[in-house]
């Protein structure tokens, strides 16, 4: 019995290794643009299919139950988004939801079987692999940006057979996704620089770096965020609750005291050079000031689609329209309960709540949990803002986060 006892431990090594080795790949498909851009697609498909094969026989345990059932909610939206793609008569349509369902499944399931079947030792390695990859794509963003005009806003417009696209993302520059998970990655080397887990010096470094970058990409909301997440730096102790009290204050300060915040802003335009930022700046000023923006900006047209989803959902009685006919679709709340109505408002609710109870509270006791609760405020934020609800930093690179901090701690106590 011995033998074959030792035989099966080498095949689930010999499995775990190559879903491990696998799991780099996809990690480098989506978090490095040339990769995507230049990797074969049957290369591409085997890594996907093998990857979805192997996470699904080894998630379908019982143990895995309660995760799954919270998985289903975290992926309610997901999922009615797909069903209700059934029903349509583009065919492309179907296809383009059912692969990012299933993709969306697929990184839940990475993360996973990660933090439950690999050692500690490649769970830091592939944690470290990440950060690497945020870290090369962010050098060839910047550089890309500097070297063309407004690439990384042109990709959120470019379809992916675009020669624009293809260029930048041969160049391997980041586009909308790219620009805001490097703002969420930002509290982690905040963390990283309070804790002492890396170079202190190092990590400061990093964290003015990834700021330069997100400023060079001309998002407006991705710099306010970024600078909100300075926050973390500045706090005395972070606590969740400093962070909500903080948050608070911000936000009475806007409400009550919006000319002071104007002042602030036009500071801010008179010191950046890109000239989309300037523009949204002074859009921010004169909304601060006046409770208005010049009709054709940017931020005019923004405010228009929000309306848009907004009087969309009160007109059909706060029950949805279930089309895409008056949906703004540049907010996932809004987008949401214009489409799905009060039902959308319900899951959204809950999909924050699975979410915070299963890649958040169980780090409660854990000295980085402040700064993960606080990525888990810019991610809601940034949903209200924007159109994405950025899953991918809670399914994947949370959990590696914390198992890998975790560990790194442990060996250090024991070194001691």
């Amino acid at each position: 019995m011995q033998p074959m006892s030792l035989s099966a431990k080498k095949r689930d090594a010999f499995i775990m290794l190559v879903y491990e080795i696998l799991a780099l790949l996809y990690f480098a498909h989506k978090l490095l643009p040339a990769v995507g851009e230049y990797m074969n697609n049957m290369v591409y498909f085997i890594t996907f299919s093998v990857l979805f094969v192997l996470s699904f026989l080894i998630c379908c345990n019982r143990k895995y139950a309660d995760i799954h059932l919270n998985f289903a909610v975290v992926f309610a939206i997901t999922i009615i988004d797909f069903l209700y793609s059934v029903d349509s008569t583009k065919i492309v349509s179907v296809g383009t939801s059912l692969y990012g369902l299933l993709q969306t499944v697929l990184f839940a399931w990475i993360g996973l079987v990660l933090i439950t079947r690999s050692k500690t030792k490649h769970i830091k390695r592939i944690f470290v692999f990440i950060l690497l990859a945020y870290m090369v794509t962010a050098v060839t963003t910047l550089i890309g940006n500097i070297k063309y005009v407004e690439p990384s806003r042109l990709l959120a417009t470019l379809s992916n057979t675009d020669e624009l696209y293809m260029l930048y993302s041969g160049e391997n520059i980041g586009g909308f996704v790219f620009t805001y998970e490097a703002v969420l990655i930002v509290p982690i080397f905040i963390y990283f620089f309070r804790k002492k887990i890396i170079n202190r010096a190092l990590s400061l470094a990093v964290i003015v770096f990834l700021g330069f970058m997100i400023l060079q990409t001309e998002y407006m909301t991705a710099v306010v965020m970024y600078l909100f997440s300075l926050l973390l730096l500045v706090l005395p102790k972070v606590s969740r609750r400093k962070i909500i009290i903080f948050s608070l204050v911000l936000l009475l300060i806007f409400v009550f005291n919006s000319v002071w915040l104007a002042d602030i802003v036009d500071l801010m335009s008179e010191k950046v050079e890109g000239q989309t930022i300037v523009n949204r700046l002074q859009d921010i000023s004169s909304f601060l000031r006046e409770g208005e923006v010049s009709v054709g900006s940017a931020s005019n047209n923004r405010l228009e689609v929000y309306s848009e989803s907004i009087n969309t959902f009160l007109d059909t009685s706060f029950l949805g329209s279930w089309s895409d006919d008056g949906i703004g679709g540049h907010s996932f709340f809004l987008d949401t309960i214009a489409k799905y109505g009060l039902l959308g408002l319900a899951l959204m609710i809950l999909m924050y709540r699975s979410m915070y109870k299963t890649f958040i509270l169980p780090f409660k006791n854990e000295d980085f949990y402040p700064y993960i609760f606080f990525i888990y405020l810019i991610a809601i934020i940034l949903a209200i803002i924007n159109p994405k609800t950025f899953q991918f930093m809670f399914v994947c690179v949370i959990p590696i986060f914390a198992h890998s901090v975790k560990s790194i701690k442990s060996t250090a106590r024991k070194e001691k």
